[in-house]
């Protein structure tokens, strides 16, 4: 980084040279020639538009963009289950505990009780015998403790005694317990039952400046390519022409995710992801507002998020020069404190009792645009699975003269978008509605001339039509939204809301494990009686919004009959429950062990009693259309 802002060398003029964007390339074009899959073109396009629309609609450039992106999670390799790994780590190191203390899979994804097993049942800073009955009195410590970084991973978890815990405090493992145990972990670490990573952890007797300083870059600096990506084309885009003159330009700020999750921890501000989507709106806010609170905190830490500043000092050296103990802590433990913060002009930035209601009060609101993209099917004529239980009548020869009742056929061609339209029927010339597929391979044909196309299909006099794409949006009179899935089913589009505090009995019932989340666990024991509040409000929604009664019955009664049952099975089939009104496409669930069968919409009549919505990327901006109009010969 020294060498790209030596004055005396062009390293920086050549980057940028290599960066620029052409003015004769476009934005598509630019993204198209950019590594990766469609997937993530696709969603850089959306973040690019998304951006253009909100400046327009504000009138001027922001200050900060902040680029918020889902957590990491693109690995997807294979893992052996936990108990055949630890069959093979304890038997190379002659361990009898799973001999004498059997367990399988299920059981191991219990933290605590895997730990014991990883740890061959022992105490992993005094090597003295843990008690299995006993887990839940034992402590999951954070060998680098969680002041400096966010790792809640295995790799930087052990199980320890509460005393032994205690007299580490806030620091890594002291040289006494390293010199005593390290033997121990070495075994460990050949059996494979902890990772190079995690014995490297523990033997590192101190935490130096440079190590903490590279633990402050791990929690702030975003190093996913679509984020990459997504920042480059922000920053020469926005900041291109301010290059070298006296003008700030936006700044195109990165951050990790999980400063989000770590805040919502914090401060209690809990989500269940499965209730609806507007966690996600939620932690775009709140990543927003953590990286303008960092910036005005820690205003030399911006070369680490802020997209195209340069690093041109040592974060361990600048420590050690302004001795600043809290400046290696965990960046966001500031927020816990009382007092208020101050920039440089006096201006109150962060005030625990002021800000934190606010932002609860946001996040309550659900003022959340939930959009949509519509889609118009592209790709092959059919579905490429070749199909031989299908009625002959109904398949596609695979090749010419290629008999279906022999070699199977295609099923169902692809429909690339549904028109609505008016036509006249029969002699009498009956006005009528309805509602069809044109498939991909039709496409062309309709579209060169509508009116004679769909005459040819059966349907004279088409006098007024409207095309609606995959995932149209339309709303009916009194609030009930559906997406169109096809020319002949919908999905439901009316996102479930539920209480701040019916929320965290959810949170806590996903963690309903006294061994591992003692808090939760005693959570829902102490607020049992709230699960019927969730049930009356479910069953409300459902039925102003979902609309499927058998299953409102069968719900009813399987709660009636369990509610006094075991509390676990209790607290997973309500978390089960949520996908009864997820918005989208509806599927099979379970409620206390019985499936309960998905409600399909597959009539689409009520369609013309409907507003079509057509949204822009933010939804800030709609057209709509009656369809009583279109009916009406007014479209």
């Amino acid at each position: 980084m020294q060498l790209i802002n030596d004055e005396h060398l062009s390293f920086k003029e050549e980057i940028a040279k290599a960066t620029v964007f052409s003015k004769h390339k476009s934005l598509v074009d630019v993204i198209q020639d950019l590594p990766g899959s469609p997937a993530i073109k696709k969603g850089i396009w959306q973040s690019l538009k998304i951006v253009e629309e909100l400046i327009a609609i504000i009138g001027y450039k922001p200050k900060n963009i902040v680029i918020e992106m889902a957590r990491e999670n693109q690995k997807t390799h294979r893992t052996k289950p936990r108990l055949k790994a630890l069959e093979n780590g304890l038997k190379q190191i002659g361990s009898t505990l799973l001999k004498e203390q059997p367990t399988d899979n299920k059981a191991l994804q219990k933290e605590r009780l895997y730990l014991y097993y990883l740890q061959n049942g022992r105490d992993m800073y005094t090597g003295e015998p843990l008690e299995i009955e006993n887990l839940h009195q034992y402590e999951v410590d954070h060998i680098i403790p969680r002041s400096f970084i966010v790792d809640n991973s295995i790799d930087n978890k052990v199980l320890v005694a509460s005393k032994q815990n205690q007299k580490k405090r806030a620091d890594v493992p002291k040289k006494q317990i390293v010199n005593e145990q390290r033997i121990f972990w070495n075994q460990l670490k050949e059996a494979k039952l902890i990772s190079p990573k995690k014995y490297a952890y523990l033997t590192k007797i101190e935490l130096t400046p440079e190590d903490k300083a590279r633990f402050i870059q791990r929690q702030l600096v975003e190093t996913r390519q679509i984020t990459k990506h997504v920042a480059n084309i922000l920053h020469q885009s926005f900041n291109q022409e301010e290059e070298g003159t006296d003008c700030d330009g936006v700044q195109i700020i990165t951050l990790k995710a999980t400063l989000t999750s770590q805040f919502r921890q914090t401060f209690g501000l809990y989500k269940v992801r499965e209730i609806n989507p507007h966690h996600h709106a939620h932690d775009a806010y709140l990543n927003g507002f953590i990286a303008n609170v960092l910036l005005k905190r820690y205003p030399k830490l911006a070369p680490e998020f802020v997209y195209g500043k340069y690093v041109k000092y040592s974060l361990a050296r600048e420590n050690k020069a302004t001795a600043k103990k809290e400046f290696y802590s965990n960046i966001l433990n500031f927020l816990e404190s009382d007092e208020p913060f101050c920039d440089e002009n006096g201006e109150i930035y962060w005030e625990k009792s002021h800000h934190l209601p606010r932002i609860k009060k946001v996040l309550s609101s659900h003022q959340v645009n939930v959009v949509k993209k519509v889609e118009q099917q592209k790709g092959g004529f059919y579905k490429e699975t070749v199909n031989s239980k299908e009625k002959p009548d109904k398949l596609i020869e695979r090749k010419n003269n290629w008999d279906v009742t022999k070699y199977g056929g295609f099923g169902s061609p692809v429909i690339a978008y549904a028109i609505a339209f008016v036509y006249a029927k029969g002699k009498t010339q009956k006005k009528t509605k309805a509602i069809e597929g044109i498939t991909i391979m039709e496409q062309a044909a309709f579209e060169k001339d509508p009116t004679t196309f769909l005459k040819d299909k059966g349907f004279p006099q088409v006098t007024e039509f409207i095309k609606l794409p995959k995932y149209t949006l339309f709303e009916f009179d009194n609030g009930r939204r559906r997406f169109l899935a096809s020319h002949k089913e919908s999905q439901k589009g009316n996102p479930f809301i539920l209480s701040d505090q019916l929320v965290t009995l959810l949170y806590h019932a996903q963690h309903y494990d006294k061994i591992t989340y003692q808090e939760s666990f005693d959570y829902v024991n102490t607020h049992l009686s709230d699960f019927s509040a969730i049930l009356t409000e479910v069953l409300a929604f459902a039925e102003k919004y979902t609309l499927a009664d058998k299953n409102i019955e069968r719900i009813q009664k399987l709660y009636e009959e369990n509610k006094y049952g075991e509390i676990s099975m209790i607290a997973q089939s309500f978390l089960q429950l949520l996908q009864f009104n997820a918005i989208g496409a509806p599927a099979d669930f379970k409620f206390f062990g019985v499936t309960i069968p998905r409600k399909r919409y597959t009539s689409l009549t009520e369609i013309w009693d409907a507003t079509i919505i057509y949204q822009s990327v933010t939804g800030l901006y709609e057209t709509r259309i009656r369809m009583g109009d279109l009916w009406a010969g007014e479209q």
